[in-house]
């Protein structure tokens, strides 16, 4: 078998074989280039030591964080690369080296996540991980319960791949989850949170998210709470985490301490409570409506509201086809909806006797009267209408 690959990542090659440390490439950008993808990373296995590796790209940026555990991160052409050295893998930070790449394999988590490449040996496939691929299979190597008890981080992996990718869990593989998933409360809150981020941003999460609760409910136990229309509406995209967490947890009493405790940063967590605050006003093919509601809320936040609203209650396509209609006539017309939009300034107001401790109120009431049409947005006519 042979692997196209970019320049740069033969460069990388060219350097570690060049000096003689046997190389591969391995893990997801493996998983992609055999599935016909376009790999977001790339990661390397050799066996070099760190410092052997760091030796090799004096000249190149470098990123150490992973050194404690035998990753070393070279920025080359924009790109950053991950190149480990061969290793057990198995105790959070205490990695023990090996040498041979066979014995690298057989201590990963996935026979998808057990092929290595590079152009001289070409594939090495100790456990039929491209059949597993082919089949969208996620299978442990070896004994399930050994594997996530070496690493309970592992049952996490099965449940993100599952939900990225939309493979299907080996029936041994998931009874062992089940069987240890108290285990998961072992992983530290920001790592499992991280995991946790990319599950919910898997094209198949609602269907993991049904499959994998008991799993889930470990960590979050409220998940027992969120309705089946709720993750069946988790199928329609949204834009960034805080979306998803909006569709997701919107029907809880108590989301701030469920948020605060799976450690999110506290910026994300009044997002998050403000967007579900929102998504609870009322909306409806009124213009008028339309736009108290935008000044209410900023349009940002009214964007993203409709954004939500819309997977929610996907089954009112029409409706909100229809308010999208209305909020693009508003802006394309240029209709006022804002203080900052109004067509009379503090200055002006001041100059008319208004009170510098009443100059929002008085252009809330103003606004007031634009939005519903009672003025029109011109300083002569505000002026005119005496509304202060």
């Amino acid at each position: 078998m042979h692997l196209e690959l970019p320049q740069n990542v033969h460069f990388i090659f060219s350097k570690l074989l060049a000096a003689g440390f046997e190389s591969y490439l391995v893990g997801g950008c493996l998983r992609d280039l055999l599935r016909g993808k376009k790999p977001k990373d790339w990661d390397f296995t050799t066996a070099a030591e760190p410092q052997q590796i760091l030796n090799l790209f004096p000249d190149l940026k470098i990123n150490e964080k992973g050194l404690p555990f035998g990753t070393v991160t070279i920025i080359y052409q924009g790109k950053a690369f991950d190149i480990s050295s061969f290793n057990q893998n198995v105790e959070k930070s205490e990695q023990t080296l090996v040498r041979n790449i066979n014995l690298d394999l057989r201590r990963r988590d996935f026979t998808i996540n057990a092929l290595a490449y590079n152009h001289q040996t070409g594939l090495i496939d100790l456990f039929h991980g491209q059949n597993d691929l082919q089949k969208k299979i996620i299978k442990c190597i070896g004994i399930p319960e050994e594997r996530f008890k070496e690493d309970p981080f592992r049952m996490m992996r099965a449940f993100r791949f599952a939900s990225t990718l939309g493979f299907r869990v080996d029936h041994e593989t998931q009874r062992a989850i089940f069987r240890n998933k108290d285990l998961t409360k072992n992983i530290p809150q920001p790592r499992w949170t991280n995991e946790f981020n990319k599950i919910l941003f898997g094209n198949y999460s609602f269907r993991t998210l049904v499959q994998y609760k008991d799993l889930v409910a470990v960590i979050i136990p409220e998940i027992n709470l969120v309705s089946p229309k709720t993750i069946d509406a988790m199928r329609y995209p949204s834009i960034g985490i805080v979306q998803r967490l909006v569709k997701l947890w919107y029907e809880l009493d108590n989301i701030e301490a469920v948020l605060t405790r799976l450690q999110y940063p506290i910026e994300m967590i009044n997002h998050v409570c403000k967007l579900i605050k929102y998504i609870k006003l009322p909306l409806s093919l009124d213009k008028i409506m339309i736009k108290k509601c935008m000044q209410q809320i900023g349009f940002s936040n009214f964007q993203q509201v409709l954004s939500i609203r819309k997977t929610l209650e996907y089954q009112k396509k029409k409706f909100y086809q229809d308010i999208e209609s209305l909020v693009f006539e508003i802006l394309q017309n240029g209709e006022c909806y804002s203080i900052q939009q109004l067509a009379i300034t503090k200055e002006v107001l001041m100059k008319e006797g208004v009170k510098e401790t009443n100059l929002h109120t008085t252009l809330e009431t103003i606004l007031s009267a634009v939005i519903e049409n009672r003025v029109i947005n011109k300083q002569s006519a505000i002026l005119k209408a005496k509304l202060f």
